[in-house]
């Protein structure tokens, strides 16, 4: 069951989404600190109206470019607990036998290495910071899933562009995603003292239909991970990967580190 301050923000939010999309609200692009990529930017600055949902516990605004024919509507239970996507694959992910703590949107880079032009590349891992989609989740999953192809193809140069992502979308950090030193993926959710440090269990290939990410080389697989036995973990026991976009290596051209954009869920159970 979710927690009443959980309930009572998703009933706040899904009221004000429903009078955001009634009157949608004009919205200007503020300019990145950072160099932004032109072309992965003009899609985002171009669109004609944008969708304003606001918070009544933080006030914020989360802007979702819409146009008038894509406009989502917010559940009709919007305090029911949400559920993990299915990807089409068969088998798919094995549905959780924990409960729902957060919902977060990771942005950040997955990483590869190359021994040589032309090499097959092997995967060193990912860095992302994690932006707090609970309330989102919550109130409208669809509208949820409409962020990961989005953010995807936000600026990407460093931690301040990805909080250029967060800006525009108005989302809290929730915490950070990173590999420790022996490969152990690891989620860092400082705003609530809780950490994960998780093994892959399962993995299926994301829909042919999921966004490719800026690079045009494809989405990474959705995947489930749970908390590794010998590890200290913190108030979490099991991760879902999901509804990724972009992250999948380019070509090895020389002998090195290739760092590919990529945005996904993060679903966090215990």
């Amino acid at each position: 069951m979710p927690s009443l301050r959980i309930v009572l923000k998703s009933l706040a939010l899904t009221s004000l989404l429903a009078v955001a999309i009634a009157a949608p609200v004009r919205h200007e692009e503020e300019e990145d600190a950072c160099a932004p990529h032109p072309a992965t930017t003009t899609a985002i600055a171009s669109s004609a109206t944008t969708t304003a949902i606001a918070s009544s516990i933080t006030t914020k605004v989360v802007a979702v470019s819409t146009t008038s024919s894509a406009v989502v509507t917010p559940s009709a239970t919007a305090t029911a607990t949400p559920t993990i996507p299915a990807s089409g694959a068969s088998p798919d992910l094995t549905n959780p036998d924990l409960t729902l703590q957060f919902v977060a949107i990771g942005r950040g880079i997955q990483n590869y290495t190359c021994t040589g032009a032309g090499s097959n590349s092997t995967a060193l891992g990912a860095v992302a910071t994690l932006f707090d989609a609970t309330d989102i989740a919550y109130a409208n999953e669809a509208m949820l899933h409409t962020l990961p192809p989005m953010i995807v193809n936000l600026p990407t140069e460093s931690a301040g562009s990805i909080q250029t992502a967060a800006k525009l979308i108005n989302l809290d950090i929730l915490g950070h995603h990173f590999f420790t030193a022996d490969g152990t993926a690891t989620f860092e959710l400082t705003e609530d003292a809780k950490i994960l440090y998780a093994a892959k269990v399962m993995g299926v290939k994301a829909p042919a239909d999921a966004s490719k990410g800026p690079a045009g080389t494809g989405a990474v697989d959705w995947l489930q991970l749970k908390a590794k036995a010998t590890y200290p973990s913190v108030g979490l026991g099991e991760v879902y990967r999901v509804e990724t976009a972009g992250g999948v290596a380019t070509p090895c051209q020389a002998a090195g580190v290739i760092s590919v954009p990529y945005a996904a869920e993060y679903w966090f159970y215990a």
